[in-house]
This record gives C-alpha cells, sequence and structure tokens, in this order.
C-alpha cells in the first residue's frame, strides 16, 4: 500500500517503531483466518473492502486544499510492528469535520470500510469507518460519536479488534518494562502521553508520575500527598504509621483487590476536589489526584513501599470523573499478563520527575512565604486585641442613654456605604469636636425667619437676614462630633434642633457667654464623653483618643433639602 504524506504543521502524535532485538513479537495466524488482511500484504492485493489497524500517529483534522477536510493517521498491525517495517499513512477526507475519525489515544483501533471494493492505494475510496477504544477490558463497541450511517460491525470484526487490542496491549507492557530496565535507549517511550495533573481531562488512557503520602483512613490504605512538612517525621515515627496500616477489600468481588492512591504533582486541575477529608499535613488548592489501584497492581504498590515522599509511576491509566463529577484514575490489572503491573517506585534521580521537583520547590517556598505573611497577621491581630482590651480596662464606666437597644450595632464602614436613608445603633468614641470652642456650641437664631447667628458675647438687637427684633432666649444647640469605631472607621454626626435637647436633657441652649453656670454644666457632661482639652489642641499636637469611652449612639442617615451629599445626625440618645 502506498503510504500518503502530506506537507503541513500540525502536530504528529506518534509512537516510533522499536528498534531490532527491543521487543519480542509472536505472529499469529487467528486475524488472517477471520479475514484481517495484514498491513504489509495491502500491496499484494489490487481489491480490498477494509482496513483494520492499531492507530499509532495521528494530526488534527485540517481544511484539505479542496472544498474536503482530512485527517492524517499511521497505522499498524502484527505484520507491521517489527525492526524494519514501517506504519501505514492514510488521509480521510470528508466535507465535514465532524465526520472524521474521532482518534481520542494512540492505541485506538480503527475499522475502515470502503464503498464496495476498491484498490487499497485509494484512500479516498473509504465511505465509513469506525474507532474502538484502544483498552482490553473496554466494551467491543464502535464509539457513537465516529460510527457512520453506513456501517456494520459484525461478529467476526468484532473479534479482529480484540485480538489487535490484546496484542497491542501486550507490545505496550513489554516496552514499558524495557524502559524500566534501561534509561539509554530515547527511542523507548511510552505509547500514551505522560500527563501532568493540570492536563488530565476526563475519559483518556495515560500515564502519569507523582508524589505520595501514605496514611490509614477507615479500613483503606490510602497514599495521599505530600506537600509539605509542617513537622518532620523520625524513621520510628513513620515506621510506627506504616505497621497500623491496614487494608481493606472494598469491591463486591472478594477475589479481587483495591487501593486508594493520593498523588500529586504540584499542578491544579479544576475537576479535582479541594477537601479530601483528613488531611495531617494541610494540602491546599485542587491538587490531590485520587487513583484506585486494582488486582496485581496492589501488591505491586506494596511490594514498593510506596510511603511518604515517594515518587510513583503509574502506567496506562484511565481518568474519569466519579458520582461527584470531581476526576480520578484508575489502573485495572492485566488478566493477559497477572504477573505484570502498571504502578512501579521512581527514585528522586529519574529524569522523569525532573520539572516536578522544581514545581515542588517552588511550591515549599510559596507555602513558606504564605505561613510568614499568616503568622505576621496574627500576631499583629492579638496586639491589636490585647491593646483594646487594655483600653477598655482603663475605661470610664460613663455609658449614654439610647431607646433602641433591641437594634445590633452597625459598622461605621456599613453605615457609609449604604446608598438609601436609614436609622442605625453605632457603638462609637469621640475623637474630635466642631466647634472646640464651648461657648459657640449654643447659636442665636431669628424666629422670624428661623437662621441661626454666629454666637457672640454681645446679641444683635435686629436679624442681619431679615430685620425681626432678636429674643435673648431664642438659642439652639448645633455641633458636629467626628465618632470612631473599634475597627478605626470614622464619620461625622450632627447634634442639632430638639434631638440636641434631649442629648443635653437638663441644659437649655443660652448665650454661654453670659451663663456661666449653664457651661461648667456643659463643660462637665461633655468630658464624660471625651477629652475636651485634648480636643481644644491643634490636631498635631493632640494625644491619642484611646482614653475616651466607647459609647452607644443612634444615627439616621438624611440628604437635606437642596444638597445632594448624605448627612448624618444623631437622634434618640441622651447623655443626662
Amino acid at each position: 500500500m502506498t503510504s500518503h504524506y502530506y506537507n503541513d504543521t500540525r502536530p504528529l502524535r506518534i509512537l516510533p517503531i522499536p528498534p531490532s532485538g527491543r521487543l519480542s513479537y509472536t505472529e499469529s495466524a487467528e486475524p488472517q483466518e477471520l479475514g484481517h488482511i495484514s498491513l504489509n500484504n495491502l500491496t499484494k492485493n489490487k481489491i480490498i473492502d477494509q482496513v483494520i489497524g492499531v492507530v499509532t500517529g495521528d494530526k488534527p483534522a485540517a481544511k484539505s486544499r479542496g472544498s474536503d477536510f482530512s485527517k492524517f493517521l499511521m497505522i499498524v498491525d502484527p505484520s507491521l510492528y517489527r525492526p524494519g517495517e514501517s506504519p501505514i499513512s492514510l488521509n480521510l477526507f470528508k466535507p465535514q469535520e465532524n465526520l472524521l475519525p474521532d482518534i481520542r489515544e494512540v492505541g485506538d483501533i480503527i475499522l475502515c470500510q470502503f464503498n464496495g471494493k476498491a484498490q487499497a492505494v485509494s484512500i479516498k475510496a473509504v465511505s465509513s469507518w469506525a474507532t474502538f477504544d484502544g483498552d482490553p477490558n473496554a466494551p467491543l463497541e464502535p464509539r457513537p460519536t465516529t460510527w457512520s450511517e453506513n456501517i456494520r460491525v459484525n461478529e467476526q470484526q468484532r473479534n479482529i479488534v480484540r485480538m489487535l487490542r490484546e496484542w497491542w496491549h501486550r507490545q505496550s507492557a513489554e516496552a514499558e518494562a524495557q524502559q524500566a530496565l534501561s534509561t539509554k535507549s530515547p527511542s523507548m517511550k511510552s505509547v500514551r502521553p505522560l500527563l501532568t495533573t493540570a492536563e488530565i481531562t476526563s475519559d483518556k488512557f495515560l500515564d502519569y508520575v507523582g508524589e505520595s503520602m501514605q496514611h490509614n483512613h477507615h479500613t483503606i490504605i490510602k497514599f495521599m500527598v505530600h506537600i509539605h512538612r509542617l513537622c518532620p517525621f523520625t524513621f520510628s515515627t513513620m515506621s510506627d504509621l506504616i505497621d497500623k496500616v491496614t487494608h481493606d477489600c472494598s469491591d463486591p468481588d472478594p477475589n479481587r483487590s483495591l487501593m486508594t492512591l493520593y498523588l500529586t504533582d504540584y499542578t491544579e486541575n479544576s475537576l479535582l476536589d479541594v477537601d479530601l477529608g483528613h488531611n495531617p499535613l494541610g494540602v491546599t488548592g485542587q491538587r490531590i489526584l485520587r487513583c484506585n489501584l486494582w488486582d496485581q497492581n496492589v501488591s505491586a504498590a506494596r511490594a514498593a513501599r510506596i510511603t511518604v515522599g515517594t515518587f510513583v509511576f503509574l502506567r496506562n491509566a484511565k481518568s474519569m470523573l466519579d458520582d461527584m463529577g470531581y476526576l480520578r484514575l484508575v489502573v485495572h490489572g492485566d488478566k493477559i499478563r497477572p504477573e505484570g503491573a502498571n504502578v512501579t517506585r521512581i527514585k528522586e534521580d529519574d529524569p522523569r520527575i525532573e520539572d516536578l521537583l522544581k514545581r515542588r520547590q517552588e511550591y515549599r517556598d510559596t507555602m513558606a512565604k504564605e505561613r510568614q505573611i499568616e503568622e505576621r497577621r496574627a500576631r499583629e491581630e492579638g496586639e491589636r486585641r490585647a491593646r483594646e482590651k487594655a483600653e477598655q480596662a482603663r475605661q470610664p464606666t460613663y455609658q449614654t442613654i439610647i431607646k433602641h437597644t433591641s437594634i445590633m450595632p452597625t459598622r461605621i464602614a456599613d453605615v457609609l456605604r449604604s446608598q438609601v436613608p436609614n436609622k442605625y445603633r453605632i457603638k462609637a468614641r469621640v475623637i474630635d469636636m466642631w466647634p472646640s470652642m464651648l461657648e459657640k456650641l449654643a447659636r442665636p437664631y431669628c424666629k422670624a425667619c428661623n437662621l441661626t447667628l454666629e454666637p457672640a458675647r454681645d446679641l444683635d438687637t435686629t436679624c442681619p437676614h431679615c430685620a425681626a427684633p432678636m429674643f435673648k432666649d431664642a438659642y439652639m444647640y448645633r455641633f458636629v462630633f467626628r465618632i470612631q469605631d473599634e475597627h478605626g472607621t470614622t464619620m461625622p454626626v450632627i447634634v442639632c434642633l430638639d434631638d440636641a435637647n434631649v442629648f443635653l436633657a437638663g441644659l437649655p441652649p443660652t448665650n454661654l457667654y453670659e451663663n456661666n453656670c449653664t457651661l461648667q454644666a456643659l463643660r462637665n457632661r461633655l468630658s464624660k464623653l471625651c477629652d475636651l482639652d485634648a480636643i481644644a489642641r491643634p490636631l498635631p499636637d493632640r494625644p491619642p483618643p484611646s482614653g475616651n469611652p466607647f459609647l452607644d449612639w443612634c444615627v439616621k442617615s438624611f440628604v437635606p433639602d437642596g444638597g445632594n451629599r448624605r448627612q448624618y445626625r444623631v437622634f434618640d440618645t441622651s447623655t443626662a
């Protein structure tokens, strides 16, 4: 059969043919007895009606020079998988990309049927095809997404697919064994991709390298990820831990064994669970990949004594989603080679974990920095709470009286953030007052126009705004506090009108320049709220207001008529 290659830049997945002496090969006559035409004999057959082979290389579908889409494949069977032979390459064409074969992994089986009969060199004569999962344990049914409406798979073809699967599985196992014996032959590569945790998706066959941790969880042996050691383990401690680990066969089949591994390569995958239960080393993020080992792989894992920090290589693992939608791996036993195993322990100098070691060090450095930040934050928070507790112990027991004691206090930051009029209860202390001169807290006002005047020792006889006569008893309180809550947020609150008379109950507003008795009583009252002498000083010279008590305040927000800026006013609060 003529090989069909074409020039393009699409990436090619390919398994190289092993060099002479690397793999054993035993050709069986069974496929030929079922009507299978060996691929190395296609050039000798002028007319064929089907081709079946194992995919060892493929390229993504691409637009051809004409109106069709093309798919490039390389296939083998036992007749070609030997030194000196080359795979058969195919170019398949369809007018729509989704009609091309769905090749997911190297090792998949493809069955091509021709329209009637055709010459082997005429690739465009392929009318339909079906692809099969390369796993020997998978059902012998073609993938529904690739099944053309014209194809019918009979029992004879299913048997050929089964034989090719088992043959390819044996060759893959032998290739892996040869790779384990020697690292000097770069041509010996796994038939599956070696993926990181971040690269794994569901329903794939793959190889994986990760670091493990062993711990006892209920009655199933679980190997959890070793991320970083919060405290060092001595050898005797780990030996005691290993001795206490037990195993339970949780599969309904009592003749099968199950072991669960939890592995990491320090990359993250959004399909992984964050919380995997008991986690003594505090693993963070979606970095833990769960893997179920079956059959002889359990014995192999036990014999390898996989413990904390052990590096593990998984061969031919199948990725899938569990009932909760979380990603996991499954490594089944080999029924054809019951003595073989797909889990091995590898050394730290193995080139396959070079990138993993770099990522582990980067992760440990990041975790160390984060721990330092958290420790500093915790220390600062502890110091702040200690200061607040000491301040509260020094604070006087004086407290304001409010009507709305059933309302929970609100943080000033939340009050300032709200954009709708509302009423709040706030726990805060006074840190400033305006005006700071007590004589100016009560202002004269005109009963005719309701405007206030600047306080002064000598009162004008007429209102400068409307010329109406001024009365000596026409005064009202109007001043502003700046208050601060325990979180350090501040806000201004206005004390005025009838709410000011409630706040300073028993001290009616008057000319404080003339009424020394009321002025002294006002000073005594406000001195319980704050240090008036400190407030009278310029800001750079003021001491911190740590001695001022935290008081209850009822505050309502409002927007004055004709204004656009929200203001805050004290109500239903008394200092009497």
